[in-house]
């Protein structure tokens, strides 16, 4: 079989990224991150929960066969206990899963309550982790992440309020972006309002952003009220947002669904066929999506 394990490296970033484009389609959707996941973890979920990119790296572990990666465990970069595996086979090797349970259990734990937990991610049906987790003594409690998405028909035409406008991501700066994000998911005067801006930062240096798609509506007082960031995945013909929010002073007049609207416009040009969403609010069903796939959270806790 030949498949061997590989502690993550810098410069094995693109080469998940690419993995993960690449399985999309030849493993099914919902099975593995996609591509707006693996840039926002490195960048603005870590720097946002202070975390060391040293620390980071060290929740990834790769698995490759003939020198080519054929799955990936990773955290979000929040420093949670939270596990992702992501498998590059349909007939997945039985003693390949347990390693990657084994890397979880040994490098992704938290330690709170005087127990060592891990919260792992698998997706709703897939029958060959689900087993070995249960027979590893995880429970699925009652959480969950939905993912949803829409067919993008052409292009629509936007119906912003009288005295607003969108701006792209350099006519912004990262600390109004900071500011916006931290009213918007309501954490003004925390430390986390401080740190976002250096999250902004992260992400544009990313290999996926692209600042014509990161998008901010603008009062006529040049104010944020709302703000949407598209990834295009233009190999599998998806746009993917993240993040997505409107100031609630701005909110109920239509800003999210025409910053939405414009960045899906953008994508649509240049061939994009649908858009993902990692989220079940009823905003995004009110505005066309629809609940598409579903990753239970399993946990298991071991007394310390």
């Amino acid at each position: 079989m030949n498949i061997n394990f590989k502690e993550y490296e810098a410069n094995d970033f693109l080469r998940v990224r690419d993995f993960l484009v690449d399985t999309f389609k030849t493993i099914g959707k919902g099975r593995n991150w996609t591509i707006e996941r693996w840039n926002f973890s490195k960048s603005m979920a870590r720097i946002m929960n202070e975390v060391s990119i040293e620390k980071w790296e060290s929740t990834i572990g790769i698995w490759e066969q003939n020198r080519k990666i054929i799955s990936v465990v990773s955290s979000e970069g929040e420093g949670s206990g939270e596990a992702f595996f992501h498998i590059g086979m349909k007939e997945f090797p039985q003693e390949i899963l347990e390693e990657m349970f084994e890397f979880t259990e040994g490098n992704l734990t938290l330690e709170k309550d005087k127990k060592s937990i891990v919260q792992l991610r698998i997706p709703e049906g897939y029958k060959q982790g689900e087993d070995l987790a249960l027979s590893r003594k995880y429970i699925r409690t009652q959480s969950y992440e939905t993912t949803s998405s829409f067919h993008i028909d052409g292009t629509v035409d936007l119906n912003l309020p009288k005295g607003f406008s969108i701006k792209n991501g350099h006519e912004v700066s990262d600390m109004e972006k900071g500011k916006a994000h931290a009213r918007a998911f309501g954490y003004v005067n925390t430390n986390y309002e401080n740190i976002s801006p250096l999250g902004y930062e992260a992400l544009r240096q990313t290999p996926n952003y692209r600042v014509d798609l990161d998008l901010y509506v603008v009062s006529e007082a040049n104010e944020i009220a709302a703000f949407c960031t598209m990834w295009y995945d233009n190999i599998n013909k998806i746009g993917i947002l993240e993040p997505v929010g409107t100031i609630p002073e701005f909110r109920k007049i239509g800003l999210g669904r025409n910053v939405i609207r414009e960045a899906t416009n953008r994508i649509a040009k240049e061939g994009a066929e649908r858009v993902y969403v990692g989220s079940d609010q009823k905003f995004y069903l009110a505005i066309g999506f629809k609940e598409e796939y579903k990753n239970n959270i399993w946990e298991r806790s071991v007394s310390l």
